[in-house]
């Protein structure tokens, strides 16, 4: 999504009275990692934009998922860190 995009979801969250916790996008035939190209979108001015937003990497091998990794904002290191990662099912997965 471009900067604009994400700054309308975020502001309606937020009107809502919500927040966005997390953003997502998928590595196609390769391992889930924070790219170099990750990091320049998530720091479009040099300094993280959504700081307190986690990143959901998945990695997506031959149409199948084959990892998942988050990553967060680390003001100290001044880096994207691995951040522990629990998926718990929520109302819209398939029980099928």
């Amino acid at each position: 999504m471009d900067n604009l995009q994400v700054h309308r979801i975020v502001t309606e969250a937020e009107g809502a009275g919500g927040r966005v916790v997390a953003f997502y996008h998928s590595h196609i035939d390769c391992d889930a990692y924070f790219s170099k190209e990750d990091r320049m979108a998530a720091t479009p001015f040099g300094q993280p934009a959504f700081p307190e937003v986690n990143y959901l990497v998945v990695s997506v091998v031959e149409g199948e998922l084959k990892g998942k990794k988050a990553f967060r904002w680390d003001e100290e290191e001044e880096i994207f860190a691995e951040v522990d990662l629990q998926l718990i099912p929520g109302p819209f997965r398939n029980k099928a």
